[in-house]
């Protein structure tokens, strides 16, 4: 009998320099704009979105595997690019920080080789209880994963890093990092990473 299904995130993981940017800039964000977003090294982390979708929780294991076959693979510690702070509005009109990224063909292989990988065990139907953490989950959040493949992935995919809810200070991005990680996370309101099921 499968165990209970989950809405999961699969993401790359910034080093310590731009995690700890992306924290800084979001406790600023929190603080001059409330920001529902609230980022946290171990509990909501900043990262970059490769796929989104529901799994079984007997998945994991599996998954897992082919994700560490994909860190091999596709040498995920060569250097990655950002452009810089971007801006954008949400359906609910509400304005969105986030730190924008290089889309080279380096990055685009990686997103797609997770995508091929991972169908197998993807669903896109989700519901609230797939989701971990307090409080009711917003209708865009199921809306965001349900569509996840439909409108963010292959010629969609738009790698960036979520800072939060409101327009953050222009500050100077560091314009070259590297992945610390590959994580397979269980999602929660708003679509973050709320607790790692599984790293690379």
């Amino acid at each position: 009998m499968p165990k209970k299904p989950m809405a999961v995130d699969i993401v790359l993981i910034p080093d310590a320099h731009l995690f700890e940017q992306a924290l800084a800039i979001n406790a600023d964000l929190v603080k001059r704009h409330h920001s529902a977003i609230v980022l946290h090294p171990i509990h909501c982390l900043p990262h970059i979105s490769l796929a989104m979708g529901g799994i079984d929780e007997d998945d994991i294991h599996t998954i897992g595997q082919r994700l560490h076959a994909i860190w091999r693979e596709c040498r995920l510690t060569e250097l990655l690019h950002t452009r810089g702070l971007v801006y954008a509005t949400d359906p609910q009109g509400k304005t969105v920080s986030s730190i924008e990224l290089v889309k080279d063909n380096g990055l685009q292989i990686v997103h797609e080789r997770v995508m091929e990988s991972v169908s197998p065990y993807f669903k896109y139907h989700v519901t609230e209880d797939m989701f971990v953490g307090q409080g009711p989950i917003s209708e865009s959040s199921l809306t965001w994963v349900e569509a996840f493949k439909d409108n963010s992935a292959y010629e969609d995919f738009w790698p960036h890093i979520t800072l939060g809810y409101g327009k953050a200070k222009a500050v100077k991005i560091r314009d070259i990092f590297y992945a610390d990680s590959l994580k397979l996370c269980q999602l929660g309101n708003h679509c973050t990473c709320q607790k790692v099921l599984m790293s690379v």
